[in-house]
């Protein structure tokens, strides 16, 4: 037996937990700038236009019905090319989305902005950040999926 002297090895972080702190960050954002805020949106944007709430109402259901709609070909999407280049596309839709909201002045064009934020949030969002740490074999996995959401 052989003793070997020198500093004590310090345990290395395992990487799928650097995933899951970077998946609360973004679910943090895309919750924080479109999901939450939405009624600040609806506020302002009342306020500056006269739109009625119907034109919200509209907006918040492209949303949820793109959602439920996105799923099959997400899944697929991100199967074909992987996660990380689906949250690409995604996280840039997003941005895209905000940036173009900001030249928002007819209901047409925010319903359409609006749908292309709603996409990227899909595409950049939950599913993508859970399919990694999902097919990594290792304890702890369910715990990280569950701080992700």
């Amino acid at each position: 037996m052989r003793l070997v002297v020198g500093a004590p090895r310090v345990p290395r972080v395992y990487y799928g937990w650097f995933i899951v702190a970077a998946g609360i960050g973004i679910q943090a954002l895309q919750a924080a700038l479109l999901s939450r805020a939405y009624g600040l949106y609806v506020v302002l944007l009342a306020a500056e236009f006269g739109w009625s709430k119907t034109v919200f109402s509209i907006a918040f259901s492209l949303q949820q019905i793109e959602s439920g709609l996105l799923g099959p070909l997400q899944g697929w999407m991100i199967d074909r090319f992987g996660p990380r280049a689906v949250m690409r596309a995604g996280i840039l839709m997003f941005g895209a989305g905000f940036m173009l909201f900001s030249t928002v002045s007819a209901v047409v064009p925010f319903l359409l902005v609006f749908l292309l934020m709603a996409v990227g949030s899909s595409l950049g969002g939950f599913m993508p950040m859970a399919f990694r740490p999902a097919r990594r074999k290792r304890s702890g996995k369910p715990a990280g999926m569950g701080r992700m959401k």
